[in-house]
């Protein structure tokens, strides 16, 4: 199950240490968040909501008695926590209780960067490289790679349906779908330009892959426009392929980074440009939701609650909390202290 993931293209944040008042008392009880701080080498910390009160003290440090290096991604599958440090090659496994260290994953020795991971039962897990042609099955029994599985291209994202492993590639724009059980490639499609999210409906009948277009990673490429890609479940066919774009901002212009599809009837998409909410039965209805600079988003399953964070300066960001089945917002704090990553505790 996803919680929170990010992907290459996510925008760290950098901001400032000064404590603000949120702008939003929402009704919502108390609940703490994980905060992965910017400083160099990151921290992990927490932070309470609706207080503000954030735990300037290096939890994983505390517990461990060492540092992370860069964090870049946080996956959390159960009671386990699988921290993604893509320039030093490793996954750090922690259990999500504690932060007590499990075990660790190391590439280093060949310099594959890990780029995702996913879970099609309570034994195994599959890990994808940025710049490998392999997933390696991974044994939570004893945190051991069991196999390897050969992919027609680096995969750079994966998720979950039932007992398919699906992923997506950048270079060529593809989705591929494995089956857990034989550790085959079953099925792949040709995707619009630059695939980099995907979401789950959460009645499994669809898959959301959100594609970036051309243009915004290479400036030297021509422009393609941001679309949206629906695809059937259990047949894995395109059913829909829309453009994604906004007020003042066109499909070849808009740089998306996230989507969130949570409940039966919005999903969201973050971009540079504001959040965007669709109607999850007809994804041809789409808006502009909230405008400004949007990345970060996740889903809280514990609460059924979608979380964003909007980058108003250098110096402030904005948390906005929301429901799901209705898409109305249920709290705005204003975040002001050094974060890379929020992610539900």
């Amino acid at each position: 199950m996803r919680i929170f993931i990010v992907s290459i293209f996510t925008i760290f944040l950098l901001l400032s240490c000064k404590k603000e008042e949120s702008i939003i008392e929402s009704e919502l009880p108390t609940q703490t968040l994980f905060v992965v701080t910017e400083d160099n080498p990151n921290s992990l910390q927490t932070l309470e909501i609706p207080s503000l009160k954030l735990n300037s003290d290096d939890a994983y440090y505390l517990t461990n008695g060492k540092k992370l290096n860069e964090i870049n991604q946080i996956v959390i599958y159960r009671n386990l926590m699988f921290i993604f440090q893509s320039k030093s090659f490793k996954i750090t496994i922690c259990t999500y209780d504690s932060l007590r260290f499990v075990s660790e994953l190391d590439w280093s020795s060949d310099s594959r960067i890990p780029s995702s991971i996913a879970f099609p039962n309570a034994t195994t897990g599959f890990v994808s490289f940025a710049n490998d042609t392999t997933l390696e099955v991974l044994d939570l029994s004893n945190f051991q790679i069991a196999r390897r599985i050969k992919t027609p291209a680096p995969v750079i994202h994966l998720e979950c349906i039932d007992y398919y492993v699906i992923g997506i590639s950048l270079k060529p724009s593809k989705l591929f779908v494995f089956d857990s059980r034989t550790y085959s490639l079953v099925k792949q499609l040709d995707m619009p330009d630059y695939p980099i999210d995907i979401s789950i409906h959460p009645l499994k009948e669809s898959i959301f892959v959100l594609c970036l277009g051309k243009g915004r990673v290479d400036s030297t490429e021509a422009k393609t426009p941001a679309k949206l890609t629906v695809i059937s479940y259990p047949n894995f066919d395109v059913s829909l392929t829309k453009e994604i774009g906004i007020s003042n901002v066109s499909a070849l212009d808009l740089l998306t980074n996230g989507i969130e599809v949570a409940g039966r009837y919005f999903g969201f998409i973050s971009s540079d440009n504001g959040l965007i909410r669709f109607s999850v039965t007809n994804p041809d209805q789409m808006q502009k939701y909230i405008a400004g600079a949007f990345f970060g988003l996740s889903y809280n399953y514990k609460i059924d609650q979608i979380m964003a964070v909007e980058k108003k300066s250098p110096s402030m960001f904005i948390l906005y909390l929301l429901n799901p089945v209705n898409a109305s917002i249920q709290g705005k704090y204003v975040l002001n202290f050094p974060v890379r990553l929020l992610l539900p505790r």
